[in-house]
């Protein structure tokens, strides 16, 4: 199974500055405009508010076609990276834990972060950002119940 992450997820998350700003933006060239009629002016600042919603678009589009996480028989693998590329693969054998994160932005917009550790790594090995609520589910699943049957696999070549 393959998942890219949510679009809207990923623009909310890292360019809502750039939203909130381009509203700004946007009211504060039709004031420009309504009170003192230079229509140059207020055009250039809207230039610049669409300028600033567009790049975090493309971005958000791009990351989304670059980013994917992945589970196959027998590893999870994270890849992302845009200029910067950066690739993980976590054997499903090493995995101790997993967990789904969501805030209450991400709540809202029906995204999660998948939190993935290792045995002999102290901190977080993967953390794959803004997927799908529905499709980190499934990852989970999956990975909880291969983890399990790997347990069950070591304990029944354990005689007590």
């Amino acid at each position: 199974m393959k998942i890219h992450p949510s679009i809207h997820g990923f623009y909310f998350k890292n360019y809502l500055y750039f939203t909130i700003l381009s509203v700004v933006l946007f009211i504060a060239a039709l004031y420009i405009e309504l009170r003192t009629g230079e229509y140059g002016v207020s055009l250039l600042i809207t230039a610049i508010a669409v300028f600033l919603i567009a790049i975090g678009v493309f971005h958000s589009v791009v990351n989304s076609k670059t980013t994917y996480l992945e589970i196959t028989e027998n590893e999870l693998i994270y890849d992302s990276g845009i200029l910067s590329h950066k690739r993980v693969s976590a054997p499903i054998s090493r995995i101790t834990d997993i967990k789904m994160q969501r805030t209450f932005f991400e709540r809202i917009t029906k995204i999660a972060d998948l939190l993935v550790n290792t045995s002999g790594t102290a901190s977080v090995e993967i953390n794959a950002e803004c997927f799908e609520y529905e499709d980190v589910s499934k990852i989970h699943a999956e990975i909880t119940d291969a983890i399990n049957k790997e347990d069950r696999k070591r304990h029944v070549g354990i005689k007590s």
